[in-house]
């Protein structure tokens, strides 16, 4: 379970670099309040991609327990071509929530993750 702001979310965790690679490419569609959080042992400032994705998500870019930027609406690669997504710094964490939740749950630059 992870806080986001006043928002809660159910997790799967990609805490090793195979399951950070593989992502939720392929996976069925997450419901209301799933998502998926990485774990990185140190920031990083890697390129995310939607390679596989069968629906769109938000991203939380995440750094020592605050959000630090929000892409909303990143697409599957089969509409945008070979697009690449960075946070805005380097990061900790991020979590991978369905299109649109990241405004419809209010989470924003600054909510707290716990």
């Amino acid at each position: 379970t992870l806080h986001v702001g006043t928002a809660t979310f159910t997790v799967e965790v990609a805490g090793t670099i195979t399951a950070r690679a593989r992502g939720l490419s392929g996976h069925a569609p997450l419901g209301a309040r799933q998502g998926m959080l990485f774990n990185f042992p140190s920031p990083s400032a890697g390129a995310f991609w939607m390679q596989g994705m069968l629906f769109p998500l938000d991203f939380i870019w995440i750094k020592k327990g605050v959000v630090v930027g929000i892409t909303a609406n990143a697409l599957p690669m089969k509409d945008t071509g070979y697009k690449l997504y960075y946070p805005p710094l380097p990061v900790d964490q991020v979590l991978e929530i369905n299109a649109g939740a990241a405004k419809k749950f209010g989470i924003v630059v600054g909510s707290k993750v716990y």
